[in-house]
């Protein structure tokens, strides 16, 4: 099948040649922001875990006293043009603004399909940030970033892969020149460090670009339905369920790639039973009673943040919501490189935001 697929993967691949080399010549206009803006994308099309290090970008800044802001497309919305998060549910801003809207506050989350109107639009508002994180807009070369961060699937790589239809990138690997930032993510936490040169090696880094490992690291399950505040995930249910073993689960997803949330519960549980949707999948009433239908042989539900999104819009049965648990995911930089990684972003933003006021 990608043998047959190949030619017409030639022809993508040429059409987005010629539009990068327009935007690479300014034959295609692109405008910068007077605040410091870091781009977080990929080649591929989903499933490298860009949520995840958004939120722990924002929360980087945050601590570091940012006001930070997140422009994103609002993939999956039902809304048009710009929309500024704040009182939005997940189907007037898409899943992933608004799960980093709730995980990262008090970030402000906006969304637009046209980039350069969105950016403008948050920076003329009140509560304008200091900084923006572009969300999913490696190939959206209206805005020019002062950053940029291209992250790698380590069981998909995009040097392994091909341009659509015959494999998942959005453009050819030669892309991956733009970016500042390379980040592997989802390694095993035992990466080797003859694994790591080996990709390096296959990555073939110019001498601006930094590379980067990181895995993915389950939080505390926590009940949104408890009295406490689930924003700050201030629920540990952990102590009434320490025994998983003793277990049986259902797990709700609709994300790119399961294969690893379901894994890391099989071998928690006694056993696990998955309810799989696609990706950023729109709940229904028949899908909520599908799931009711089988939380009845359920010990514990476990769903990801992703999936909580969409659910929360709904007036979930007792049977769900007593036995409903969220999943949070957070990112870790392999073999004490967190540190390195934290001072490039903090120098760039310090650095760029000088530079604006000075202009």
């Amino acid at each position: 099948m990608k043998f047959l697929l190949f030619p017409f993967s030639l022809i993508y691949a040429a059409v987005m040649a010629v539009r990068n080399w327009m935007f690479d010549r300014g034959l295609l206009s692109s405008s910068s922001a007077p605040i410091p803006t870091i781009c977080v994308g990929n080649l591929s099309v989903g499933g490298t875990g860009k949520t995840p290090h958004t939120e722990y970008l924002l929360r980087l800044l945050q601590r570091k006293g940012w006001h930070c802001g997140m422009l994103s497309r609002g993939y999956g919305r039902c809304s048009k043009g710009y929309v500024a998060g704040k009182g939005r549910n997940a189907l007037e801003i898409g899943d992933e603004p608004w799960q980093i809207m709730h995980s990262c506050a008090p970030v402000k989350v906006s969304v637009c399909e046209k980039r350069p109107e969105g950016l403008k639009r948050m920076l003329e508002e009140l509560d304008a940030p200091k900084v923006v994180v572009l969300d999913d807009a490696y190939q959206h070369r209206y805005i020019t970033a002062g950053l940029y961060i291209l992250l790698t699937d380590y069981a998909r790589p995009y040097f392994r892969d091909y341009v659509l239809p015959a494999g998942r990138l959005r453009e050819a690997r030669s892309g991956a020149r733009r970016a500042d930032i390379i980040v592997v993510t989802k390694c095993p936490g035992d990466l080797s460090e003859t694994e790591q040169q080996r990709i390096r090696k296959c990555l073939r880094l110019l001498p601006h670009q930094s590379l980067f490992f990181s895995k993915m690291e389950y939080g505390i399950l926590w009940n949104p339905f408890s009295e406490a505040d689930p924003l700050t995930h201030g629920t540990n249910v952990s102590a009434p369920i320490c025994n998983m073993r003793t277990l049986d689960a259902l797990l709700v997803c609709g994300i790119a790639h399961p294969e690893g949330f379901v894994k890391n519960f099989q071998a928690q549980c006694a056993s696990v039973n998955v309810l799989s949707f696609p990706d950023h999948h729109r709940f229904t009433a028949a899908d909520i009673s599908a799931i009711a239908d089988r939380a009845q042989d359920a010990d514990i539900i476990i769903t990801t943040q992703k999936d909580w999104a969409r659910l929360s819009d709904y007036d979930l049965p007792d049977v769900i919501k007593q036995k409903l648990c969220v999943q949070p995911i957070e990112v870790k930089f392999l073999h004490q490189t967190e540190n390195t990684f934290n001072q490039i972003i903090l120098d760039y933003v310090t650095k760029d935001s000088t530079n604006s006021r000075m202009d």
